[in-house]
């Protein structure tokens, strides 16, 4: 379960104008280097790398980078194709902000908002871009999720950020309405009348098979769960390009599991998502060892792959049963 205390309103996201276009806007890196200068660096990129066992292997110790320059307001709409713009918006993302302080759920979303930006750092080209809003369209569709949306939250707005994402383009009110309808997409998996509020290790690792099984490219390559207070976990990303934060400051060291503030994680594979978990069934291994359990995406759209409507259910089930009978186990 992850979820975490509410925070006050961030002061980055008060006092933001409005601009009088919609029209997306080109970074400056890229404006200084078609008039022939060199862009400037950012700390913010970094190479990915090499692939280990199946899964990329990635150790970012940032955490949410120093406010850029390129992003100016809350709907000002910036091209995804730019790496600058792609990565401030996806980087210094919260999940405090206007749309869920209205929702009421500013402090339970870390899942969600974590999982939008590890798609918006994935949708780098119009191809990708395009699926990847293709992808959350029909798992939108498919799971039910904007009719699961709180009160505060416009399933307009959801639907019109995934537009401005079809066409290559997004700003900080689209992601933070994304942020939304990811949080009630994932707490659609399992058992959704008897939950605290949050994402549980099961229900990320199902939206993000899900998500890949539809034709999606997440810029992450694992999400992880740590605690941050007594009794109160919160949803990480890491990525080539920096970890994703969108909450409260993590010590780097929670993020591998031989921490004992470490819940769980999800690893991205090529072709297959891993689950890991502290604890399983009322169990709960030590600091270094927990369970862990693989699931295939496959498109739940391909009858002759799928024989039910929710694959990821099934899968994830399976795999939880499965976790169920063993022993926890060293994990790395």
């Amino acid at each position: 379960m992850a979820t975490m205390k509410t925070p006050t309103a961030s002061p980055r996201i008060s006092g933001v104008r409005t601009p009088k276009t919609a029209t997306p806007v080109r970074s400056k890196a890229v404006e200084t280097a078609s008039a022939g200068a060199a862009p400037k660096a950012r700390d913010a990129t970094r190479t990915a790398s090499p692939f280990v066992d199946g899964f990329e292997a990635a150790s970012p110790t940032k955490t949410n980078a120093a406010p850029g320059d390129l992003i100016t307001s809350a709907d000002q709409l910036v091209t995804l194709s730019d790496q600058a713009s792609r990565q401030e918006i996806a980087i210094q993302a919260t999940q405090v902000n206007g749309v869920s302080m209205k929702a009421g759920n500013a402090g339970d979303i870390c899942g969600g908002a974590s999982l939008a930006s590890s798609l918006v750092l994935g949708s780098g080209t119009p191809e990708a871009a395009q699926a990847n809003a293709s992808a959350m369209r029909r798992l939108f569709g498919a799971r039910g999720a904007l009719d699961q949306l709180p009160p505060g939250v416009d399933k307009t707005a959801v639907t019109a950020a995934l537009d401005h994402l079809e066409k290559g383009s997004l700003s900080r009110t689209d992601l933070w309405n994304l942020q939304q309808g990811l949080y009630s997409a994932a707490r659609t998996y399992g058992d959704k009348f008897i939950r605290a509020p949050g994402v549980d290790v099961g229900q990320m690792t199902a939206i993000v098979a899900e998500l890949k099984g539809r034709g999606a490219s997440l810029g992450a390559t694992k999400m992880v769960e740590v605690t941050i207070d007594v009794g109160t976990s919160h949803w990480v990303a890491e990525t080539p390009a920096g970890l994703i934060n969108t909450g409260p400051n993590v010590d780097p060291k929670k993020l591998s599991p031989r921490s004992p503030d470490w819940g769980g994680d999800v690893r991205l594979g090529a072709d297959e998502v891993q689950m890991r978990a502290r604890r399983v069934g009322g169990q709960a291994g030590e600091a270094g060892q927990g369970w862990s359990e693989t699931l295939k995406p496959v498109d739940p759209n391909n009858v002759g792959q799928v024989l039910t409507r929710h694959s990821t259910d099934v899968q994830l089930a399976e795999a939880q049963a499965r976790m169920q009978g063993r022993k926890a186990e060293a994990l790395k």
